[in-house]
Parts: C-alpha cells; structure tokens; sequence
C-alpha cells in the first residue's frame, strides 16, 4: 500500500538517469568550452592582419589611423564563443565615426572580417591651434589627419565661435564643398583647384556689407591667384537658393572672356544678366564696374 508499481519505479529510475546524463553532458560541454578557450588558435586577437580594400582618397598616413582605430576599438583578445566584444567594438567604430555602417563576417572561427562604410571627406578646418580636423558630406567631424588624405580639400574659413552656430556652419559648408565638387567644378573642366568655401557672412553676420553673398567659394585661377566667387545663401536657407546650372552658366561666360580667371579677383556668380558689372579685376585689366 502506497508502493511503487514495478513500472513506476523503472520510470523514476530511467528519469533519473536520463537527468544525471545531461548533467554530466551539461557539465563536460563546459569543460570543453573552457578547454579549447583557452588554447591561443580559438582566440580571436584584435590585430589587423591585411585591408583588403580602402577608400581612394585614403593615403598611407589614412590607412595606419584605421588600423590603430579598429584595433583599439576591441577591448582585447576574446574567445571564439563571444559575441559581445565583436558587438562593442562594432558599436565603439560607429561611435567614433570611423564608419557609419559597419558589420562583421566570420570567416573562420578566428578570424573575422570587418565591413566598414567609411565617408568621405569633402572639407577640413582648423581650430584655434591650428590642428586641421575633416568633415564628411554632413558636416561631421572623421577621425583621420588631413595628412592621410590623397589630393587637396577645400578648408571651411570663417566659422562662428558659438558652438550651436558652428554646427550649422560645417554641416552648410560641407553641402557647399561636396556640390562644388561633384558639379560645380566638373562642368568648368575641373582644373581649377578648390581653396576653400568662406562662411564668415553665414546668417547674414556682415550687414554692413550688403553686397555679399551668405557663403562663397574660394578657387585658384590659372596662375595660382585666388578667386573670390560669391556662391549663394545657406543650401539648408528657407528662402531657396539659385539653381546650379545659372552659376555655372555665369562661371563659363566669365571664363569665355577671361580664360583662366585671368586678371579675376572675385565674381558674383548670383547674377545671370549682370554676371559682367559685378567683377574685381586686377589692376591694369578693365573694370566691369
């Protein structure tokens, strides 16, 4: 009375067993993990061993900072079993703006590619000290030297020293560098080099001067002497800007006249019918106004 059933207790028996064998299982698997964790060829090391493919504009000096910013963005050797420091280091890459889309593949259990979508930068600025910092299409800031960058950029000059407005400054002095680059310039051949792009009236800051356009733009003539080009409003302006193709069209009947810029030391590239009353000539070169 109150006994097990011979059948009862075989099945408490097999029950039994079959828990104290996934135990053991349970337990072995750790051991194992343990084990051939800590054998070197199941760690994963931080250490860049080849780039298989980099930007076009990134010099040597460019490649040597990626290198030691992916590197550092790992927090140190972890096993093959981890998903963690891989997703840190990934967050960490983003976060410094080494890329703005990245992603891993694991190639083999330790050995892990790295997918990287780097910006490009279009400009740079100095700061007070004279450092040079580059900026992406968006206006923001990319962790490598001006140094490790192929060719030339056009340097953003004037910007406000309150922060907010300095903000807006990059991200309008960038839009202008990236459309002078990729449009602008090509349609004029793209043999003038690109100085800078002038945001010292950004916000209209010079009233005095009511000549002036908010942004302008900065190229080497022919021989090497600065143009001024008065370019536009703010490309982020609720009052719209001038279409492209009319300064563009202004840029070529200057150049149809003065081939090269020569003897132009500014232009107002806003005024399609006027385009000649508004230009400063060298001396010894005849005034258009």
């Amino acid at each position: 009375m109150g006994g097990w059933s011979r059948e009862g207790r075989k099945a408490f028996f097999w029950g039994l067993l079959l828990a104290g064998g996934g135990l053991l299982v349970l337990v072995g698997l750790r051991l194992l993990k343990g084990a051939v964790a800590a054998r070197p060829e199941y760690q994963v090391l931080p250490r860049v061993t080849r780039l298989e493919r980099v930007p076009a504009w990134m010099g040597p000096i460019g490649r040597a900072q990626l290198v030691r910013l992916v590197e550092g963005a790992f927090p140190g050797p972890f096993q093959v079993f981890q998903s963690l420091p891989l997703e840190v280091a990934l967050r960490r890459i983003r976060a410094q703006g080494v890329a703005r889309k990245c992603r891993a593949e694991r190639l083999l259990p330790s050995q892990v590619r790295l997918v990287l979508e780097i910006p490009r930068p279009v400009a740079f600025f100095r700061d007070p000290s004279g450092r040079a910092h580059l900026l992406d299409a968006w206006g923001r800031l990319l962790p490598f030297p001006l140094s490790g960058v192929k060719g030339a950029l056009p340097c953003l000059e004037g910007l406000p020293r309150d922060p907010q407005a300095r903000k807006e400054a990059f991200r309008a002095g960038a839009a202008v560098a990236w459309e002078v680059e990729r449009s602008f310039l090509p349609a004029l051949g793209g043999k003038f080099p690109f100085l800078a792009v002038d945001l010292s009236n950004l916000g209209y800051r010079l009233l005095a001067d009511g000549e002036r356009a908010e942004i302008r733009i900065v190229l080497a003539g022919a021989d090497g002497h600065r143009v001024i080009l008065e370019w536009d409003r703010s490309p982020f302006s609720p009052f719209g800007n001038i279409p492209l193709s009319k300064k563009i069209d202004v840029a070529r009947k200057i150049l149809a006249r003065y081939p090269g810029f020569e003897g132009v030391l500014a232009a107002d590239l806003r005024w399609e019918l006027r385009w000649d009353q508004w230009l400063t000539l060298a001396s010894g070169r005849e005034e258009g106004r």
